[in-house]
Parts: structure tokens; sequence; C-alpha cells
């Protein structure tokens, strides 16, 4: 590897990062990826030991999984700040460039059966249903939040704010939109979510 440069990890997780966003899941394979981080396929072997262990470390990089799992593991808070919080970390991981995660969506879509996009998603969502899910679980305990499927609850949280953004940038192009600011649709969304699943009304 050329000397003076970032370890190959680093390099390679956002070689891999531009290609997703760029053009899909399908273009991160090891060979383009050693390519834009000036390495060799066998240095990402090492590094990561293999294709998915890449991929798993970009969706660390680029998701909000860490820190919702540092803001879940934190003392509770008040609910709707929680909320809030959470909705911040997520639109802030759907906004940010290089586009991963609104690049995984649009794999899963359409590409469901496609082995790179179910090894991520195995290892991406399954690993935040179940966080969030046992959070849930624990706000149901304390009579915060309806006792509902965590599975429902996590989709709900994240269905209407993850449609928006995704379609944000087209509906930008559109004269007859008013888009809200980002925090107005955090806002918006956090309250609704709170609304339909709390059992008490948030705070204006």
């Amino acid at each position: 590897d050329p000397g003076g440069q970032k370890p190959v990890r680093e390099r390679a997780v956002v070689a891999a990062a531009d290609l997703i966003s760029a053009h899909g899941l399908a273009a991160a394979t090891l060979e383009r990826v050693a390519d834009g981080a000036q390495c060799s396929v066998h240095s990402l072997y090492a590094a990561f030991g293999g294709r998915d262990g890449l991929l798993h470390a970009v969706y660390e990089r680029y998701s909000p999984i860490l820190d919702v799992e540092a803001v879940l593991a934190a003392p509770r808070e008040d609910l709707q700040e929680t909320i809030r919080t959470l909705y911040r970390l997520l639109t802030e991981a759907l906004v940010r460039e290089p586009r991963v995660v609104p690049a995984m969506f649009a794999d899963a879509l359409a590409r469901p059966d496609d082995p790179a996009v179910q090894g991520v998603f195995r290892h991406a969502f399954s690993r935040m249903v179940e966080g969030v899910g046992t959070w849930f679980t624990g706000e149901i305990a304390a009579g915060r939040i309806r006792d509902l499927p965590p599975l429902l609850l996590v989709q709900q949280m994240l269905g209407p704010l993850a449609s928006h953004f995704l379609m944000r940038p087209a509906a930008a192009h559109l004269s007859v939109t008013d888009l809200p600011s980002h925090e107005e649709a955090v806002e918006l969304f956090a309250d609704n979510f709170l609304r339909a699943v709390g059992t008490r009304p948030p705070a204006s």
C-alpha cells in the first residue's frame, strides 16, 4: 500500500461508501473498492475477512446504529425527548453524504433477493429491531407506551420519517411542494408517533 496514507480499513470504508452511494450495493465489489482505496484485494480480506465484513463496516460507519445504541444505553430521559433524539439521528443518516442509507433502502426495494442485500439487512435490521425493540419493551413495562408488538412499533417509528426523507430530494423539485425544515419534520413525526403509541399525549 502507498505510504503516508490512512489505514486500509479507513480508505476502504470510504471507497465502498462512495460506490454504494453512486451505484448501489452491487457496485461495491472488492476489486472496485481496492481500486478506489489504492490497496490490494488481499489487504481487504486481511482487514475485513471478506465482502460481508466490509459492507457491515460501511453500515456501522454511515448508519445511525452506534449512536442509537448509545442513546438507548444511557440513563432514561423524558420519552418525548428520547424519541426526538432518535429521529434526529435517523434524519442525519438519511440526508448525509455519501447517501449510503438511502442507497441501501433502494437496493432492498429493487433487489430484495440479492444475497448482498439480504446479508446487510440481516445484520443491520435485526440489530436495529432488537435494540430499539428491547427499549420499547421497557417503555411498555413502565406504562409510557401502549402494549404493541415491538416490531410494529419500530416500523411505525421508522416508516413515516424514512419515507419523507427518502422522497424529499425528488419532492424538492415539485413547484407545489412546500417542504418543512429538517427539524420541523422531526418534531412533526415525533409528535405523531407519540400520539399514536404513547399512553399520554406529548407536551406541546
